[in-house]
């Protein structure tokens, strides 16, 4: 192909209308670094036929933009390094010296020309939308403008950034199917200005992606090529796409519905993640020390422990969208001497559209799928509410449920409303077990039923067939709402449930007390000078209807976030929880008598993303197991933190934690914890 005489390119619409420009990211899908591209593989990969390919590649070498290389080790490349091409200068080189060639005889760009009339200019200057603009397609598809930063909406997908912004800072929400759909029933109809931009854009920018590394979820970045801010704000925290993705069974919502036309390849469901951390802590009461050592309420020396450990490796296999409906996610993790743990193993239905969808699922999952302040967090800890226990200790009646951490087999049913979430669970439920290692009472998730087959025992994490409420399924609902798409939003999360909880060893001894015959404690001693932490006694607890209660228990939180400017993110939550207990602990279950206590927590959080880079932030937590004026319980925390994601598989998180546990109304102790982790996914 040799340039034209009169030294303007005309690309007939007829030509490009011939393709069905299906983008879903691949412009930003990563390839062999350093190794030129072949113009036939840019074509297999971006699904657009090899002559086009070719003459557009052509074009942006011509530009400046890309070089070509000669034989068997030659190829494409980018002329300069990614950072210093900004896409305005691609787009003004072929819209101001290369226009496209009119086509009024096609039917649609007819139809187009009336419905749009009003602001033909903005479509035109899609990529230079002015401040203030707006105007509103008669199907309902919105290009419009802020002054903060200029984007343009085309079904939904955002393309950040700006005309001169270096394209390793051009944040794109895959650009998906700028041109979808082409056809007289008018549902789609765009100018073919756009069609070409589209066209010669994504070329250049799979160009790109062989010098700019791109890392979201590593196996939905090899399906779709996207980066890491296509779906997250500061990982793991998750943006409108990234929410709505994973609702839709990890596909674009363009996608419902829709059969995948890419060939399978086990690395787009596959993945798997690494993470070693360093601990130091001051505290009167260390990892597996059965009591704090605080006698007769007033603390004692408090210990300093430091720690380089690795924490957990986890596998993400079979996770991904299957054929028009269907999702699955598995998440199996496992650390230094221990088995896997399922945190997730689910399948997922979706039937819909991208505006209006049906949800379930059933399997093993999370309690909840957040946004804003309910999702995960930037820190490593949690909100207090969400997985500090009501006590945990042997010396009482153990409250160990926390809503977050307990991944519960179940089913769930829900829908999505354009920005409205909907869910509702039958789960499981959860079961205490005394752990010797950890000396305390936690809380399991009930994921198998109390099932027996050949050369298999029962499962561990079942709950007793002769405890309380053992065949009662616990619930759980959720709302979402979202007011912006970087993390502004409003969840409502309500969770209903019950569990076997004891209050006596097998023995028939109370939980911290003494058994007069054999001088042994059920659970463990108080603190005391000969034994600061004091002693693990019987710990032989079968939680069967002699020995155990059932806790019927609610949780409701509430949670809001909305980000103000750029770089600021408040957010903050409440919860308000209800327990029941034994009037009379001892004299259960003689007086099986039952009352309700009540739990209160809350916390306010502010962080600053400085870029994609480095986000940084403060959390205040505040707790009251047993909310009552006369009750001295109370827990507070100030929590700074920086995360560092480096937008290439690695992610350093370090947090630092002053934590006040209130003795009586006079004395206090304090915890101080350091945690720096360090976290590879691929």
């Amino acid at each position: 192909m040799r340039p034209p005489t009169d030294g303007i390119v005309h690309i007939s619409d007829n030509q490009l209308r011939k393709e069905r420009i299906q983008w879903s990211g691949l412009a930003f899908r990563l390839a062999e670094s350093g190794n030129g591209m072949q113009s036939q593989k840019i074509a297999e990969r971006i699904r657009v036929s090899k002559a086009e390919t070719a003459k557009i590649l052509q074009l942006l070498v011509w530009g400046g933009f890309v070089t070509s290389r000669r034989g068997t080790k030659g190829g494409f490349h980018l002329a300069a390094e990614a950072d210093q091409i900004t896409m305005g200068e691609v787009i003004d080189f072929f819209l101001s010296r290369h226009p496209p060639e009119p086509d009024r005889d096609f039917g649609v760009m007819r139809v187009f020309e009336k419905t749009s009339a009003p602001c033909r200019k903005a479509f035109e200057s899609v990529w230079k939308i002015d401040p203030g603009r707006c105007c509103q397609h008669s199907t309902n598809e919105t290009f419009r403008d802020s002054k903060k930063r200029k984007c343009a909406i085309w079904k939904k997908d955002w393309i950040y950034g700006s005309e001169q912004e270096p394209l390793m800072r051009l944040r794109v929400r895959p650009i998906l199917v700028l041109v979808q759909k082409s056809s007289l029933k008018g549902e789609v109809a765009m100018r073919q200005e756009l069609i070409s931009r589209s066209l010669i854009t994504g070329i250049f920018l799979f160009l790109v992606g062989i010098a700019v590394p791109a890392n979201a979820m590593p196996n939905f970045a090899r399906k779709y090529g996207v980066p890491c801010g296509t779906c997250h704000t500061t990982i793991p925290r998750l943006n409108e796409t990234g929410y709505k993705f994973r609702a839709a069974g990890f596909r674009l919502l363009e996608e419902i519905g829709k059969s995948e036309d890419k060939k399978f390849e086990l690395g787009d469901y596959f993945a798997a993640r690494l993470q070693a951390r360093y601990d130091t802590q001051v505290t009167n009461q260390p990892n597996g020390a059965a009591v704090a050592n605080v006698i007769n309420n007033v603390p004692g020396p408090r210990t300093t422990t430091n720690a380089l450990s690795f924490q957990e490796f986890t596998l993400y296999p079979l996770t991904g969208s299957w054929g028009k409906y269907f999702g699955s996610l598995a998440e199996l993790s496992t650390s230094p001497e221990d088995v896997f743990e399922i945190e997730n193993a689910y399948v997922r239905f979706v039937f819909g559209n991208s505006d209006k969808f049906f949800t379930g699922r059933v399997g093993i999952f999370h309690p909840w799928e957040g946004f804003g302040a309910s999702d995960r967090p930037f820190s490593n800890a949690r909100p207090f509410f969400q997985t500090v226990p009501i006590s945990a200790g042997g010396r009482a009646i153990p409250f160990v449920f926390q809503p977050w951490g307990l991944d519960e087999a179940g089913i769930e049913f829900g829908g999505d409303i354009k920005k409205l979430s909907l869910r509702a669970a039958v789960l499981n439920g959860t079961l205490i077990r005394w752990e010797g290692e950890a000396n305390s009472f936690l809380p399991f998730p009930a994921q198998t039923g109390p099932w027996k087959g050949a050369n298999q025992a029962t499962a561990a994490l079942t709950k007793p067939f002769d405890s309380p409420g053992h065949s009662t399924p616990d619930f759980s609902a959720n709302a979402t709402y979202i007011l912006h798409p970087d993390g502004g939003g409003i969840s409502l999360i309500y969770y209903h449930g019950n569990v076997a909880t004891p209050t006596h060893c097998t023995d028939g001894t109370a939980i911290g007390k003494t058994n007069a015959t054999t001088g042994e404690v059920c659970g463990v001693t108080g603190a005391s000078t000969a034994s600061p932490f004091g002693t693990v006694g019987n710990t032989d607890f079968d939680l069967s209807s002699a020995t155990a209660f059932r806790n019927n228990f609610d949780r409701v939180g509430v949670y809001a976030s909305y980000p103000i400017g750029k770089h600021f993110l408040p957010q903050g939550g409440l919860q308000y929880g209800r327990d029941t207990t034994p009037v009379d602990a001892g004299a259960f279950p003689t007086i099986p008598t039952l009352k309700h206590f009540d739990s209160k927590g809350a916390f306010v959080e502010g962080s600053w993303a400085f870029n994609d880079y480095v986000t940084a932030g403060i959390r205040y937590d505040w707790y009251k197991p047993k909310y009552a004026v006369s009750t001295f319980n109370t827990q507070w925390a100030i929590t700074p933190y920086v995360s560092i994601p480096l937008q290439n598989g690695f992610q350093i998180i370090a947090e630092y934690q002053h934590r006040d546990f209130q003795l009586n109304a006079a004395n206090h102790r304090q915890n101080d914890t350091f945690q720096a982790r360090i976290i590879f996914i691929k």
